[in-house]
């Protein structure tokens, strides 16, 4: 079981807890600049041209080529056909929590340097709803967002949805990288099995909801549901983990077996949604290859996940965006999803067509 000190975390990480921090808005929306970038190096660096480790040069090589900015991914973006309404669902994933951009909800954390917020820009849809919420399970995208009324009638919808069922992402989280107990990251790998096993009773009848959202035409909405991403780099005994002057001990090498699997976890996580979005018209957009090189501890200042301040508070503010997308890692979601629009999809280096 959950020690005490577990549960006052998880109920504080549950709620949400998040960071807006002052950043250099590409979207000129909502410029806070006047206070400076905090000291996160994924605020400073807007690029993408952060050092790249990996043992399959040929990765590396299409990752050194994608684009990051604003004007790389709206050329990437030129030919596809307009969207007349756009929506964006999901979790914390999808809300934007560890992008840093300018939050615009301060309970749900949705962030303008978001994937979906982004994208928005980028695609310029006459309409667009931004739904997505921290902290949401399978059942919450459903109940409070799909079924809402300004959920409308897209014709494109981008999702995240699934780690949060049974609370399984932040039980990882607390037992496996702040709480450091073998006992009860291993009691939360057991639950994420079982909620693995679940999965599928959660996601179909969400995504069912999703396609009878017909528009005038009777045509369902074109729906991609973006995977997670692999939190530890692919040597996971690597000791090479993000420094900023805090306590990094949690990345030790002796957690190199849980490291394994959790990548693991969430791979599986990965294939049984691509299985069950397929079988409902769903396109499932692999997101983790676009992240080789870039995990954490795959080098320093190289991550494209949220490392978080350690030490001995757990409950810190900054704790609430860990291993969440940087920046960085939202334009890598981006990517992702503009090549899946075309119908392409990153697969060991190479495109390939959907």
């Amino acid at each position: 079981m959950l020690g005490s000190s577990t549960i006052v975390s998880l109920t504080l990480l549950l709620s949400g807890i998040s960071c807006a921090l002052p950043h250099t808005d590409v979207l000129s929306q909502g410029n806070d600049s006047a206070n400076g970038p905090r000291d996160f190096h994924e605020t400073a660096n807007l690029t993408g041209n952060l050092e790249l480790v990996s043992d399959k040069p040929e990765e590396i090589a299409v990752l050194k080529k994608m684009p990051t900015e604003m004007e790389g991914l709206e050329a990437l973006a030129a030919d596809l056909p307009h969207y007349e309404s756009l929506t964006v669902i999901g979790d914390s994933y999808s809300s934007g929590d560890g992008a840093f951009g300018s939050s615009t909800d301060e309970d749900c954390k949705r962030n303008k340097g978001s994937h979906g917020s982004r994208l928005n820009s980028i695609l310029k849809p006459t309409s667009f709803a931004y739904l997505a919420c921290s902290g949401a399970s399978a059942l919450n995208v459903l109940k409070n967002q799909v079924e809402s009324q300004s959920f409308g009638t897209p014709d494109l919808v981008t999702m995240t949805a699934g780690g949060n069922n049974d609370d399984i992402f932040v039980k990882l989280l607390l037992a496996c990288i702040l709480l450091k107990s073998k006992e009860e990251c291993d009691n939360a790998l057991k639950v994420g099995e079982a909620t693995l096993l679940k999965l599928p009773a959660t996601l179909t009848p969400l995504y069912e909801a999703i396609m009878n959202k017909t528009g005038d035409d009777g045509a369902p909405p074109q729906v991609l549901h973006l995977g997670y991403v692999k939190i530890w780099a692919r040597d996971t005994s690597r000791s090479e983990c993000p420094k900023d002057g805090t306590d990094v001990s949690w990345a030790s090498n002796g957690f190199g077996g849980h490291r394994d699997k959790i990548n693991d976890l969430i791979s599986r996580f990965n294939k049984v949604t691509k299985a069950e979005a397929e079988e409902n018209g769903v396109i499932f957009v692999g997101v983790d290859p676009y992240f080789e090189g870039h995990r954490l501890c795959d080098g320093q200042d190289a991550s494209w996940l949220q490392h978080g301040h350690f030490g001995n508070n757990l409950t810190s503010e900054e704790n609430g965006v860990l291993c969440h997308p940087t920046f960085d890692g939202h334009s890598a979601y981006i990517n992702a999803t503009l090549h899946a629009l075309k119908g392409q999809q990153l697969v060991d280096g190479e495109f390939v067509h959907l």
